[in-house]
C-alpha cells in the first residue's frame, strides 16, 4: 500500500513539474519577438511616449538587440538604453532578469508587453507593442 501512495505522489510530481517547465517554455517562446517601445514610466519621473525608434528584438539564444534611432532623447533611467546586445533569462513564471543585473516582473497580453520594476512603489515601467 505505501509503495501505491509513493507511486501516485512521484506521478503526480512528475507532472506539476512537466506543467511548470511547459508553462515556462510557452512563455519563453512568447517572449521571442520583435517589440518596440510605446511609452517608459520613470516612476515619479517623467512618462516618455516612442513611436518605433526603440526597438528590443528577443532572440532565442537568451540575447535581446536593442536599436535606438539617432536623435532619440533617453532618459537615464531606462534599462538597456544603448543600440546593443544584451542578455536576458527568465529565472521563473513572469519574471524577466535583464543583462544580468536587474529582475524585472513582465506579462504579454495579445501583442503587448509590459515590464514592470516594483511598480507597488511606483517603480519604472515599459509598455511594448509586437511588430506585426
Amino acid at each position: 500500500m505505501k509503495s501505491l501512495i509513493l507511486t501516485f505522489i512521484s506521478f503526480f510530481t512528475l507532472l506539476s513539474c512537466s506543467n511548470n517547465d511547459d508553462e515556462n517554455s510557452q512563455q519563453n517562446n512568447e517572449i521571442v519577438e520583435t517589440w518596440k517601445l510605446v511609452k517608459f514610466e520613470a516612476g515619479f519621473g517623467p512618462t516618455f511616449n516612442y513611436d518605433g525608434e526603440i526597438t528590443w528584438k528577443f532572440n532565442t539564444n537568451n540575447t535581446i538587440d536593442v536599436t535606438i534611432a539617432n536623435g532619440t532623447q533617453v532618459y537615464s533611467s531606462l534599462p538597456l538604453s544603448n543600440t546593443g546586445n544584451y542578455t536576458y533569462n527568465i529565472p521563473n513564471s513572469n519574471v524577466l532578469n535583464l543583462n544580468q543585473t536587474e529582475n524585472w516582473s513582465y506579462e504579454i497580453n495579445n501583442s503587448q508587453l509590459i515590464i514592470n520594476q516594483n511598480p507597488s512603489a511606483d517603480g519604472r515601467r515599459l509598455t511594448f507593442n509586437k511588430v506585426q
